[in-house]
This record gives structure tokens, C-alpha cells and sequence, in this order.
């Protein structure tokens, strides 16, 4: 988890870009984690749990790091040739 996020910030969720909506909040049955409301694609609302989400500036790093690796060890098979 990139830390407590806010209304409006966009997060990612594996390769998903969601925007948060609500939260941080907790409920009864799981009173130490953090949750927020999630907008998909689409539209679509979720619950997620804070600590599966990763923030923009994490996710795109994250990425970079494991494109640079592909490319470090000769396996990335991408276009432009």
C-alpha cells in the first residue's frame, strides 16, 4: 500500500485503474484494515482493501522496473521495428 488515499485519487488494482470514491473505513469483521469504495470501468463500484491497492506514481514505477528487467535480460518482445 502506497499509504491512505483520497476521495478523487486514482489507484490501481493488478493492472486495473480505479478511482476512489470513499474511505479509508472499517467494519466489524475486519476492524484493523483500511477499505475504500472503488469506481472501475464501466462505471462499476467495489470494495477493496487498502492494502491491494497501489497508488499511480507506484504502479507506473512498478511497471518500469519490470520492463527494464525484460529488456536487462532479452525478453521483451515488443514492436516498432
Amino acid at each position: 500500500m502506497s499509504g491512505t488515499f483520497n476521495e478523487g485519487d486514482v489507484v490501481y488494482y493488478d493492472d486495473n485503474r480505479l478511482k476512489i470514491l470513499a474511505g479509508p473505513f472499517r467494519t466489524p469483521e475486519y476492524p484493523a484494515i483500511d477499505q475504500y469504495h472503488v469506481s472501475g470501468v464501466g462505471g462499476s463500484i467495489s470494495t477493496a482493501w487498502g492494502s491491494d491497492l497501489a497508488s499511480e506514481d507506484d504502479y507506473c514505477a512498478f511497471e518500469a522496473a519490470c520492463l527494464f528487467e525484460e529488456l536487462e535480460a532479452g525478453d521483451w518482445e515488443g514492436g516498432g521495428e
